[in-house]
């Protein structure tokens, strides 16, 4: 498994992200590694809570694998478990993690 990157933030155009990580991938791909699964960041430190809100989710839809397909790549979002998602209080809000609030990345609960 490949991640593109940790954690980007104050990316200026989600537009240009989406592109370098379709290229990022090309890269990848192109030394031979066809078959392990690439991990899409998103803007906002990849934050779960912002994914869709930020562009991310549908900036990066449209990076495609070598064959055009999807299979392979996989969004890569963060959640931290305090109140403000930062995972900087000591803190947690035990309801965060409510199965609704993932749904958008895993499909079904």
């Amino acid at each position: 498994m490949f991640g593109v990157m940790n954690e980007p933030h104050d990316v200026p155009d989600i537009s240009i992200w989406a592109r370098t990580v379709q290229e990022v991938v090309a890269a990848i791909r192109r030394t031979g590694v066809t078959r392990q699964k690439i991990l899409l960041p998103g803007n906002n430190w990849t934050s779960a809570a912002t994914f869709v809100s930020s562009g991310s989710a549908d900036a990066l839809s449209r990076v495609v694998d070598f064959d055009g397909s999807k299979h392979n790549l996989i969004f890569d979002v963060h959640k931290y478990l305090d109140a403000d998602n930062s995972g900087m209080h000591e803190s947690v809000c035990l309801g965060i993690l409510h199965p609704l609030m993932m749904r958008c990345f895993i499909g079904s609960v």
